[in-house]
């Protein structure tokens, strides 16, 4: 038989070095994503957490077997500390490495103690400041199991010095951090004389790990708690079960610790109070820092076999997006490999700056970019800025009424002149010019947004190609962009150089003015047809004009009173017929749309001279002004009328403007921009005297190439180390 067993021991034996090397590769791995600033692979760890005082840290010590942890009151582990334990058989005296020192061997644990404190302090302050910027720290040992631990802050509740408000938060989300991966153990230290059921630790594992998987629990200080009282139920696992249990220890006390009594001593104190004391007696084998020291490494190991699959295929993973990262980065010496690489570039610059605009790039974000930004100024920012403008509330009465005199002359004039409204129409249409352009500069600058945020591999590399290439599309859209500005102020001039009254839209057509006029009349109270006639057929007398002379005496009136009636029949049988006459006559004015200032220009005078009077006035009606108003019904009338003419007309170029200003920019701004990118990049760049110059690299891409090489140098090596185990693994079977 025990020539039988001696093989499958020497198996066993070689598996477990096996195991152990594949802890070093994980160590090795942890250390190489510390320097690159991140964890791609989410390697198995175990991870000590703890309220303060709960002896975390004098759990630490007792596995490691040195002092040299700080120590003090308040928060004392303010940034991750992780610890690599290694065994070295051969090794005559302990000693220690710090990742940010290589080469750098400590064999004074007090000096690890300084160097740790002063790193601390360096990152995160004197006054108690916590920071999530780990401390890589490696212990060789030939007393040691090869082992993984992250000594996480101590959770607390209340701020001290000048650490924040809310510092418990923080140091919560950081352990959370490190906890809530699936590959991590947790290592949840309670002190004895606290309820299990209020432990901080036991409650912020509960919540990343609610089935208790893989949280190990540890009882501190169970040699102070009340005498007649012990914590065997809890060691138990009858309080709150874990799968894989608790542990009891016993660490130095304060006297020790200023007594500076080594940890070896207390290791036998430790041992002799489980053994006699009458409650732990029977589970002593299963307490103890030793017991815990076998137990995390076995735990450890089986931990890393379990998650053996999800590692090698995530590095595979990794290594081929390095790999590719690599390939980017190959050196470029042949001019035709640097053609290449601009021609690239440039390629893969134009298809990302048209897709930002078609929607075809990343639409991610909390807010509007690239052709969607766009779409929103001109249905959006246009229409809005040009709705602002309100032209019934710019002009005033008085500036109505001054414009109608002014471009009436000398002449009193008897209908509303078409100078007037034009001079308005104008002076509202120019206001349409700031809106516009500003939306020419919107879109401008939406462009220049999203050529600053395409980033090619190429441009990250070589930095002068990017600065080119940035400067070439700038003077691009600035090209652009004074044509675009010059056909937006053309638009505007354009319905400034015709006044279009025909335009179906507008209501100044024949029939919509007399029903205009109509209605406003009827706005200002007055009364019927006749007042309204009254206000057109007689123009506004002069101020201080001497009265009307009275109508000459007719001569028939020396006649006897019988003649004299039958003249009045004769004569009002001749004014029915001119009231016909008149009637008829206007009628043909209304149709011609005679009251409108915009189809009429100033009335022609008759071949003798005189004004024809379509209508038959009412003089007291042509003067007489509204209640409480200066101006007459004729100057009242004349106002109203003409503002609502401008303000249908400005409605309809507004909207012709609203239409016509995205589709210049669109095609003069952005539609160039687009088509001629690609061209104009070649045309700057593509020079052989330049490819020099732009494909210059920095020293940073230099350091950047050597450091992807080591990491897949390291990453080949530890899936060599991998495959190894699982070898091994499949003989022991």
């Amino acid at each position: 038989i025990f020539f039988f067993l001696l093989p499958f021991r020497e198996l066993l034996q070689s598996f477990s070095f096996a195991m152990d090397g594949l802890i070093n590769t994980v160590n090795k791995l942890q250390d190489a994503f510390t320097l690159l600033g991140y964890d791609p692979l989410s390697l198995p760890q175990i991870c000590v957490v703890g309220s303060q005082s709960s002896g975390k840290s004098s759990v630490l010590e007792n596995v490691v077997g040195k002092d040299f942890l700080p120590r003090g009151s308040g928060i004392v582990t303010r940034r991750p500390l992780v610890i690599q334990l290694i065994n070295s058989p051969d090794l005559t005296e302990d000693c220690a490495e710090f990742l940010h020192r290589p080469g750098e061997i400590m064999t004074d644990f007090s000096q690890v103690k300084r160097e740790i404190e002063a790193v601390t302090d360096q990152e995160t302050g004197t006054n108690k400041g916590i920071s999530d910027k780990s401390i890589n720290l490696k212990v060789y040992s030939s007393r040691v199991l090869n082992l993984t631990l992250v000594d996480l802050p101590g959770i607390t509740r209340v701020p001290v010095g000048d650490q924040p408000k809310d510092i418990e938060k923080l140091i919560r989300n950081m352990v959370f951090r490190y906890i809530r991966q699936k590959n991590a153990i947790i290592l949840a230290v309670t002190a004895a004389n606290t309820d299990l059921a209020n432990s901080d630790a036991l409650q912020i594992a509960h919540e990343v790990d609610p089935d208790g998987i893989r949280t190990l629990g540890v009882i501190t200080k169970l040699d102070i708690v009340d005498r007649g009282t012990h914590c065997l139920s809890e060691l138990e696992g009858n309080v709150i079960p874990l799968r894989l249990g608790y542990i009891g220890v016993v660490n130095r006390s304060q006297a020790d610790i200023d007594e500076r009594k080594r940890i070896e001593a207390q290791w036998a104190a430790e041992k002799e109070f489980f053994t006699t004391h009458p409650q732990y007696a029977k589970i002593a084998d299963r307490c103890g820092t030793p017991y815990l020291a076998r137990q995390l490494n076995k735990l450890l190991v089986a931990h890393i076999r379990e998650c053996l699959p999800e590692i090698v295929s995530k590095i595979n993973t990794f290594i081929a997006e390095k790999k590719a990262e690599l390939k980017d980065l190959e050196v470029v010496d042949e001019l035709h490999q640097k053609q290449k690489v601009v021609l690239r570039a440039v390629t893969k610059f134009s298809t990302q700056f048209a897709e930002l605009l078609d929607g075809n790039g990343d639409v991610s974000g909390d807010k509007l970019f690239g052709g969607a930004k766009v779409a929103e100024i001109f249905e959006v920012t246009l229409p809005t800025a040009l709705s602002t403008i309100d032209l019934k509330e710019q002009i005033t009465d008085n500036e109505l009424k001054t414009t109608i005199r002014n471009a009436t002359g000398l002449r009193s004039g008897l209908f509303i002149p078409v100078e007037s409204f034009e001079a308005l129409v104008k002076k509202g249409v120019r206001q349409l010019e700031p809106p516009a352009r500003k939306c020419v500069q919107l879109v401008f600058e939406e462009l220049v947004s999203i050529m600053a945020t395409i980033v090619t591999p190429e441009m990250k590399r070589f930095v002068k190609l990017s600065g080119g290439m940035q400067d070439t599309v700038r003077r691009l859209l600035h090209s652009c962009l004074e044509p675009t500005l010059h056909f937006v102020h053309d638009l505007i001039e354009m319905e400034t150089c015709r006044i279009n009254t025909a335009h179906p839209d507008f209501i100044g057509s024949k029939c919509a003015v007399s029903s205009l006029m109509a209605q406003v009349a009827r706005e200002l109270g007055l009364d019927g047809d006749s007042e309204l006639a009254a206000t057109r057929s007689k123009p506004e007398p002069t101020r201080n004009a001497p009265p009307p002379p009275p109508p000459p005496k007719d001569p028939k009136d020396s006649k006897d009173l019988k003649d004299t009636k039958e003249a009045d029949k004769d004569k009002d049988k001749d004014k029915d017929k001119e009231k016909e006459a008149e009637k008829e006559k206007d009628e043909e004015l209304k149709g011609a749309g005679v009251a409108s200032p915009v189809p009429q220009r100033k009335t022609p005078r008759g071949k003798a001279g005189k004004t024809p009077a379509p209508f038959q006035p009412q003089a007291a009606h042509a003067t007489q002004s509204l209640p409480g108003d200066t101006m007459s019904i004729k100057d009242r009338l004349e106002i109203e009328v003409i503002r609502k003419l401008l303000v249908s007309y400005f409605d309809v170029v507004r909207k012709k403007i609203a239409d016509s200003v995205p589709k210049a920019i669109t095609y003069f701004l952005v539609h160039k921009a687009v088509t001629e990118v690609h061209d104009s990049l070649v045309s700057d760049l593509y020079k052989d005297d330049q490819l020099d110059r732009l494909l210059d690299e920095g020293q940073d891409v230099v350091v950047l190439r050597k450091g992807i090489r080591d990491v897949l140098k390291l990453m080949e090596q530890s899936l060599t180390a991998i495959n190894e185990v699982r070898v091994s693994d499949m003989n022991a079977l």
